[in-house]
């Protein structure tokens, strides 16, 4: 008999999503060091610039909460804007969203992908990577969907 991959559902991806976003507004580090996947499921945290982070730091785990820390003394915060599932891979529930970041200067929208670790309970963020739009149409872009089947061919072990 064939074990069942693990899977999530739309409503408990969202729900760790809106949970990373409501704890990094609060800047509650033990709560996002329990969001984010153990080094052994983690894949990456990604964004440009500001605060950027890309790698090799963004895959490092180890210095995720510093990061958190640093944003979070800017006074950034993040509204999601928009979000989407994306279905499961392996034991991977992907997901896209919109949403923005402000930090006291104009807000910023970012457009992004991600990755919850369905394996683990609760469940944890494996995957979080956001750019900035530049002429941005409403809806998740195709540059989403695209990360999105990466973070699929990721998972399925297609892409090391």
């Amino acid at each position: 008999m064939v074990a069942a991959i693990p899977s999530c559902n739309a409503a408990e991806t969202r729900q760790v999503v809106q949970a990373f976003i409501n704890s990094f507004d609060r800047g509650d580090m033990k709560q996002l060091d329990q969001l984010f996947a153990g080094p052994d499921r983690f894949q990456w945290y990604s964004i440009d610039a500001p605060g950027q982070r890309i790698d090799p730091e963004a895959r490092n785990r180890d210095s995720l909460i510093g990061y958190f820390e640093k944003r979070h003394e800017e006074h950034e915060r993040l509204m999601l804007k928009s979000f989407s599932f994306n279905g499961n891979s392996a034991s991977f529930s992907n997901f896209g969203f919109e949403l923005c970041a402000d930090d006291g200067l104009p807000p910023t929208p970012y457009v992004g992908k991600g990755a919850i670790d369905c394996a683990q309970t609760p469940r944890t963020l494996a995957v979080w990577s956001m750019g900035r739009q530049q002429g941005r149409s409403p809806g998740i872009t195709l540059g989403v969907l695209m990360g999105a089947f990466l973070v699929v061919a990721i998972g399925r072990g297609a892409i090391a």
